[in-house]
């Protein structure tokens, strides 16, 4: 694991620190309206009644203002539209009919002063003085934006480079940097569950092979850099925040297919020809939403499947691959396959034209209005893919004198899933909180195509070339997974001018890491003479000290306890103040084994952990409507997290 790392980044008129080490803690999910009502002669409106009503699925909140004319509202849907319907003392109605949608990240601030000289009865207010805040630097895509990103590998990506703060690193497998930082410390989280690839060996930063979610089943994102809120942690450079679809009354559906093949691409790269890209790509999926119990219970559920195969690149000299070894011809070969077989009962394997691809996704949500207090949701999420890889020996041309047969490549196969059980509940007009529970679990086999146990042998041909045979010798004792416990309480609570917010979040994840290169030997051979007649030049063999090869699989958790308080403090309709604090604390049972040659030399020993440290974690934030067009945003605070455990 790594040490704890200090950075302070100025951006504008705001500046943000982190520090690595923590997992990330969930983050906010549900829509929240701040409001404020006044009475005709501007001052605060005391028991006015405002009933908040989701259109879509008619679920209800009605609130009643404070002796400030504040009121809060939390854990509602996201989108909208929303009717608000504000019931004072009595006398005329009046009505505005704008619609008010909930946007992620940030609250929705309703302002409203009955009008005129005459007192109201029943106003329904739905977007006068509309202002939403976000108290940090923050980008939100709502379901219009994220269908009308151009994209044409589907992915999630394609939608965040909208922002110009997120960068796509595409010599860096589509790498994520955000604010600049690498993409190991940031955080993506899905329906408050952290989707990132907890281990750090995935570049692209998914905790598989690809998105983990559809982009057909996502409702709204947001990109967070410094959201100065305690819910938020466990990033340096970013949070990508997604909130899944739901169903409402209405029923909605869609079908879908997407193909490209190498006849729809361009045959010259500037002047050179294109040769031997032969692919095709294959989408296809649907969606379904709608009511099980009309305002009540309700579902929504998506399937996607992609196909491709992805072309081999690299062959022997005459072989016809687009780039061919001239080191190692298609005679040596063939010769090294009829050694292999007659002396070693192997077979090596032909080159495929193609490394196909796969990864199905699937997702079910649920919703149920239990009352017009309370409101829950669940979530499914499984994301499996599979891919065959030609592992390393094979630099980067012109350099290229080595390759690997069919038996040396290997098929990685990778599995998510998470789920995810939100419960929102309004005590009093004042008092609301929210319940969470999560789960997520990883898996990644990789699986040699040749036969095993055997080892890798690798062939130097008399043009100074090689060839690999057997298992890839990094896979002979290879498997990962890893386990994510969630859970969170937090709750709300409205005084005078204050919303204060405390909470408690709890994170357990569960590390296996299979990882030992050479457990089954690598044998080199100087010629293929000597490959014939069993000669080796070298032996690479590796075992566990004990002689238990178990013994070399790290078994570890990482555990994550945070508090944290707030008061957001509405000092005008036009200026809020924000003041939190965080702590985390950290824990683990699991300690290396000492390495007495370690300590000897360094002089101290390898077991040390995180077990028994933690984080403070101060944040403090203002933001100024100026005018309705103009709004100042400022803040200061320290966020931790990001934990590559490779």
């Amino acid at each position: 694991m790594t040490g704890f790392t200090t950075r302070i980044a100025a951006l504008a008129i705001l500046m943000a620190a982190a520090l690595t080490g923590a997992p990330t803690m969930a983050q906010e999910t549900a829509g929240q309206i701040n409001g404020y009502v006044a009475g005709p002669n501007g001052a605060p409106l005391s028991g006015a009644e405002v009933k908040i009503v989701h259109m879509p699925t008619g679920s209800t909140q009605t609130v009643t203002t404070n002796a400030g004319g504040r009121f809060i509202s939390r854990g509602l849907r996201l989108g909208g539209p929303y009717e608000v319907t504000v019931t004072g003392p009595g006398g005329s109605a009046e009505q505005v009919k704008e619609p008010v949608f909930l946007n992620l990240g940030q609250a929705f601030d309703l302002n409203y002063q009955v009008g005129g000289s005459q007192p109201i009865e029943e106003l329904v207010v739905t977007g006068r003085r509309l202002v939403e805040r976000a108290p940090g630097p923050t980008s939100q895509y709502d379901r219009e934006r994220i269908l009308s990103a151009p994209t044409v590998s589907r992915d999630l990506k394609d939608v965040l480079r909208a922002d110009a703060r997120v960068y796509i690193d595409r010599h860096n497998n589509d790498a994520v940097q955000i604010a600049g930082t690498n993409n190991r410390f940031n955080s993506l989280t899905i329906d408050g569950i952290r989707n990132n690839d907890d281990f750090g060996l995935n570049n692209g930063g998914y905790p598989g092979l690809r998105a983990p979610v559809s982009i057909d089943v996502i409702d709204q994102l947001a990109v967070n850099i410094a959201p100065y809120a305690v819910t938020y942690s466990g990033f340096q450079g970013g949070n990508v925040n997604i909130v899944t679809k739901s169903g409402t009354n209405d029923w909605t559906g869609s079908i879908y297919g997407y193909y490209s093949d190498d006849s729809l691409i361009g045959n010259n790269s500037g002047a050179r020809p294109v040769r031997g890209l032969v692919f095709k790509d294959k989408t296809y999926g649907a969606t379904l939403g709608g009511p099980i119990v009309e305002d009540k219970l309700f579902f929504f559920v998506g399937y996607e499947k992609f196909k491709t195969a992805n072309p081999v690149n690299f062959g022997p000299a005459g072989s016809g691959f687009p780039n061919e070894v001239v080191q190692v011809t298609t005679a040596q070969v063939d010769q090294i396959r009829q050694i292999a077989q007659s002396v070693y009962g192997y077979d090596i394997l032909n080159l495929d034209p193609s490394l196909p691809e796969t990864d199905e996704k699937i997702f079910a949500k649920l919703n149920w209005n239990v009352n017009d207090d309370h409101r829950m949701q669940v979530s499914y999420n499984r994301d499996k893919g599979n891919v065959v890889v030609q592992p390393n020996p094979v630099p980067t041309l012109p350099t290229v004198r080595s390759l690997g047969s069919g038996s040396n490549w290997y098929d990685n196969t990778q599995e998510v899933d998470s789920i995810s059980g939100q419960f929102f509940s309004d005590w009093t007009d004042s008092f609301k909180t929210e319940i969470k529970i999560g789960y997520k679990k990883v898996s990644a086999s990789p699986i040699p195509r040749g036969k095993v146990p055997f080892p890798e042998m690798q062939i130097r041909t008399p043009a100074g070339g090689m060839l690999a045979i057997g298992p890839d010798r990094f896979r002979h004792l290879n498997a990962l997974g890893n386990e994510l416990r969630t859970y969170k309480l937090k709750g709300d609570y409205l005084i005078g001018d204050h919303t204060v917010t405390a909470g408690f979040e709890r994170e357990e994840l569960d590390v296996f890491n299979a990882f030992f290169q050479d457990a089954n030997g690598t044998y080199y051979f100087n010629s293929i003479a000597d490959f014939q007649n069993r000669q080796a030049a070298r032996l690479d063999f590796n075992s566990a000290v004990s002689g238990n090869i178990d013994d070399v699989v790290a078994r570890f958790d990482s555990n994550v306890n945070s508090f944290y308080v707030q008061d957001l403090w509405e000092a005008s309709p036009d200026i809020s103040v924000l003041f939190g604090l965080r702590r985390e604390s950290y824990s683990s049972k699991a300690r290396p084994i000492l390495n007495t040659r370690f300590q000897s030399r360094y002089g101290f020993a390898n077991t040390e952990t995180f077990d028994g440290r933690g984080l403070w974690l101060p944040r403090f934030s203002i933001t100024w409507d100026v005018t309705p067009d103009t709004v100042f945003r400022g803040g200061v605070g320290l966020f931790g997290g990001g934990t590559p455990n490779v």
